[in-house]
């Protein structure tokens, strides 16, 4: 649900189909799939958060505007700091397929997410061959659409390390605020362990600046 950290509003998957946090929550790929439709912004009316952190929508429907609407969240938020989390392909794999939920019928999301990227050029791939190509076709699609807008932030992190909480702390937070508030932790954790993981902030060729200070109409992370 939507919480706060030092401050700022996070949303996680639920969002208010308002900019003042009232009404009924409702989950926020949804509502920007409404918004779309009805040609509004894309991060109109859903709550005017700080970060937005999960807005694919599944039940029924296959959108991922993470991949699919990048443009359009630039064209709202041009200045937006994006986090593209990291982490080993096996757990995530691993992750995604033991994730079940009685909305979707408990069908494991590997499945679900199989469905909705499957088409004639991934035909005879297996669900883990096919995730791990959507997985690393969006690590390039991220990296690249920042190459061409260098007005977004990038920060790229490693969540299997233990020391990812720290990294995104220190990052965003700097090194003496909020050491007894933490914002990140390890949730939904399985028990495949890589202890060779590392924590990386990323620093492409543009150069980067890690912050929060809003800039004018901009939401900071999405």
């Amino acid at each position: 649900r939507p919480n706060c950290c030092h401050g700022m509003h996070v949303s996680h998957n639920l969002c208010y189909p308002s900019p003042f946090k009232t009404g009924k929550l409702g989950r926020c790929g949804r509502l920007m799939h409404q918004n779309l439709q009805l040609g509004r912004g894309i991060l109109e009316n859903t709550g005017d958060y700080d970060a937005y952190t999960q807005y694919e929508e599944m039940k029924d429907l296959c959108f991922f505007p993470q991949m699919t609407h990048l443009q359009n969240i630039h064209d709202q938020y041009p200045n937006a700091t994006f986090i593209l989390n990291m982490r080993n392909l096996d757990k995530w794999a691993h992750s995604v397929h033991r994730w079940q939920h009685m909305d979707s019928g408990f069908v494991p999301l590997d499945v679900r997410m199989s469905r909705c990227f499957s088409d004639e050029t991934t035909k005879g791939k297996t669900t883990p061959q096919l995730l791990k190509m959507v997985y690393e076709q969006q690590i390039d699609r991220v990296r690249e659409f920042v190459r061409q807008y260098p007005t977004h932030h990038l920060v790229e992190v490693n969540i299997d390390d233990e020391g990812a909480p720290k990294i995104m702390q220190e990052s965003f937070f700097g090194d003496n605020l909020g050491k007894n508030e933490p914002c990140w932790g390890n949730k939904n954790s399985n028990k495949i362990s890589d202890s060779s993981t590392k924590v990386i902030v990323n620093e492409p060729k543009y150069d980067p600046v890690y912050d929060l200070i809003p800039s004018k109409g901009g939401k900071q992370n999405v």
